[in-house]
C-alpha cells in the first residue's frame, strides 16, 4: 500500500511513528537480522537491563494488563477517518480490560515493556554517553529546523523544549494500545520523570507529570 507525501520533505513537521517502523525494516534488511535480535544485542552490549519487546505469547515478569478508561473514545486519523476502538472492548463497564494483541509490526516505533525506573535509568545512561557518543546525543537532543529555518519541537526521535523557559528538556509522550507513557529529562540538572500508566484514555496524567517536575525542581 502506498502513502502519498503530505507535504514536501523539510517544509514542516508532523509526528509519525511510521518513519521509525521503516527505519527498523531498513536495519533488518541491511543486517539480515530481526529487530528482536538487533535490540537484544544492543541492550546486552551496553548493559541495559529491564527492557523486553512486548510479545503477547511470552511470559514477561511483572508485566501488567492494559485497560481502556473511556470505551467510547474514537481514533482520529490525519486523512479524516474516525474509528471506534473495537479492539479494546474486552469487558463491560466504563473501564474495560484490553484484548491481547500483536504489536510486532510496530516494534521499532514502540512496543517495549519496562518499568518507569528502568526507562529512566536508560535515559540517564544515554545522557552520560555510555550508550551513544556525546556528539550523537547532542545532535539527537537538538531541535531540528524546517527548510525555512523555523525551529521545530523535535530533535531526532525526541521532543525538545524548555522547562519554564529556564532549562533544556527532552522527552516524549507515548500511547500504545491500552497504555500511556510520559518521559521528561533535563540534561543540565540530570533530573527526569518517567510516568507510566496501563490504561489508554486516562485523564490528568500530564498535570500529574508537571506537579512531579514542580516538586522535584524546587
Amino acid at each position: 500500500m502506498g502513502y502519498p507525501l503530505m507535504f514536501e520533505p523539510g517544509a514542516k513537521v508532523e509526528y509519525s511513528s511510521l518513519s521509525f517502523t521503516v527505519l527498523g525494516a531498513a536495519a533488518e534488511a541491511a543486517t539480515r537480522r530481526s529487530f528482536q535480535q538487533l535490540s537484544a544485542d544492543f541492550f546486552s552490549k551496553h548493559g541495559v537491563s529491564g527492557f523486553a519487546l512486548d510479545d503477547s505469547l511470552a511470559i514477561v515478569p511483572k508485566r501488567v494488563r492494559g485497560y481502556l478508561v473511556d470505551r467510547n473514545s474514537m481514533m482520529e486519523f490525519n486523512d479524516g477517518r474516525v474509528m471506534a476502538r473495537e479492539y479494546l472492548k474486552g469487558t463491560d463497564g466504563e473501564v474495560t480490560l484490553a484484548h491481547v494483541y500483536d504489536i510486532s509490526n510496530r516494534y521499532p516505533a514502540g512496543g517495549f515493556d519496562a518499568s518507569a525506573e528502568d526507562l529512566l535509568r536508560f535515559v540517564i545512561a544515554v545522557a552520560s554517553g555510555k550508550v551513544l557518543k556525546p556528539e550523537t546525543v547532542d545532535e539527537m537532543w537538538t531541535a531540528q529546523r524546517t527548510s525555512d529555518g523555523t525551529k521545530s519541537v523535535f530533535g531526532l526521535g525526541w521532543g525538545v523544549s524548555r522547562w519554564k523557559e529556564k532549562a533544556k528538556m527532552v522527552g516524549m509522550n507515548g500511547a500504545e494500545l491500552s497504555t500511556t507513557t510520559f518521559l521528561r529529562y533535563l540534561p543540565e540538572s540530570g533530573v527526569g520523570v518517567a510516568l507510566l500508566c496501563n490504561a489508554e484514555g486516562a485523564q490528568g496524567l500530564s498535570e500529574l507529570l508537571n506537579d512531579i517536575l514542580n516538586a522535584t525542581m524546587q
